[in-house]
């Protein structure tokens, strides 16, 4: 990922620099860490210098009262940041005061210990965040905030690569990557408390940096996520948004591009409807399988009490035309539904290109509630808008 930062910091700080990392991760950075991310027989100072000029697209200093006295950071880290920085004025240098002010680092960095003279004043004239007296968590996500800014200003692009992913470990060089591996319980589906707000507020955060960079600012997206998620990324990067979305959809063929905007197929069938006796919700339900979700949908219908179902089965692989068209065809569902007064939940099993067509084309579509599939059930349902 090329925007991913360097996290110096002293190993006795460890445990507090991982739980950073991981916020990154939330967030579409992540980190490099040299435990995580230096392979066996590696040199350490090469190494590392080669990792702050060449493979990571910034540094995070973790401030606290351990490293100040650290030679390695001081003498080996901080220098080549800041020779980076010099050749390139945007490269997110970054100090974190989290358990030192300012000014202690300040003058604990001096030489004869610490930086040289010009090397000094360049890294404390780098705009950073001081902890102060602030809980961690929230520090943590402005951190990952201000830290996604700064990573846009710095690639000067009016287009952006990204994947999400929650199912596999992240590979590649996109400009930015959401891990949500660390959030998502792979096999039960359930997702962290408090988790869907982070998720969403890193979705803000990235669409917000990137809005000043265009017009319409592109992005091309991979992902590996449950439905539900895929859904959540296209809802929160709607077109509404100003953002120009393009999804790589694996196909047994290979990859196709399915451009967000476009021509799109027409002539679908009828959605199935049923009264299953209850006062609740309307439930939508759409699947692109050989087999509809008919079972499924039954079961999880007479869980919530629901008031009418809608199924429509529409098997077989789709082009970017079909995509497109059927996203749109459940979303106006979705739509007419949410005109009625009726709370909808949204049930769907096909490709996450899909499910992201359909967040990114709601409009005054009200709140759809959307379940995950744990492999025998809908479960852990999200709210969506």
């Amino acid at each position: 990922m090329r925007t991913r930062p360097f996290l110096s910091h002293r190993r006795a700080d460890r445990g507090a620099v991982i739980a950073l990392k991981r916020a990154l991760a939330v967030y579409g950075v992540g980190g490099w860490r040299d435990l995580d991310d230096l392979h066996l027989g590696e040199l350490g100072q090469p190494t590392f210098e080669r990792a702050i000029d060449e493979v990571t697209g910034g540094l995070l200093w973790y401030g606290t009262k351990r490293v100040l006295g650290s030679w390695y950071v001081n003498s080996v880290e901080l220098p080549a940041a800041v020779r980076r920085k010099r050749r390139e004025p945007d490269y997110p240098l970054v100090p974190l005061f989290v358990t030192v002010t300012p000014a202690h680092a300040r003058a604990a960095l001096a030489r004869p210990n610490g930086l040289a003279p010009d090397d000094h004043a360049t890294f404390f004239e780098a705009h950073g965040l001081v902890r102060g007296r602030a809980p961690i968590e929230p520090f943590r996500a402005e951190v990952a905030r201000k830290y996604v800014r700064s990573a846009v200003k710095w690639l000067k692009q009016d287009g952006y690569s990204v994947a999400v992913t929650a199912l596999a470990e992240p590979g590649g060089t996109r400009d930015f990557t959401f891990d949500w591996r660390g959030v998502l319980d792979s096999e039960s589906r359930e997702l962290t408390p408090g988790t869907t707000g982070a998720i969403v507020d890193a979705l803000h955060a990235f669409r917000d940096a990137i809005k000043p960079t265009a017009e319409f600012p592109a992005v091309t997206l991979d992902l590996d996520l449950p439905l539900p998620l895929a859904m959540l990324v296209g809802y929160e990067w709607r077109p509404a948004t100003r953002l120009k979305l393009t999804v790589r959809q694996r196909r047994r063929s290979g990859i196709v591009r399915v451009a967000g905007d476009g021509r799109s197929r027409r002539g679908w069938p009828d959605w199935d409807e049923q009264h299953p006796g209850g006062g609740g919700p309307c439930v939508v339900a759409v699947a692109t399988t050989a087999a509809p979700l008919t079972r499924p949908l039954r079961a999880y219908a007479a869980e919530i009490g629901a008031s009418k179902s809608l199924e429509l089965l529409v098997p077989g692989e789709l082009d970017a035309s079909g995509l497109r068209g059927l996203a749109r065809h459940v979303a106006a569902q979705l739509r007419a539904t949410n005109a009625e007064g009726v709370e909808k939940h949204l049930l769907m099993a096909g490709p996450a290109a899909l499910a992201l067509l359909v967040g990114a084309s709601s409009n005054a579509n009200g709140p759809t509630t959307m379940p995950f599939w744990d492999g025998r059930g809908y479960v852990s349902p999200i709210v969506i808008g």
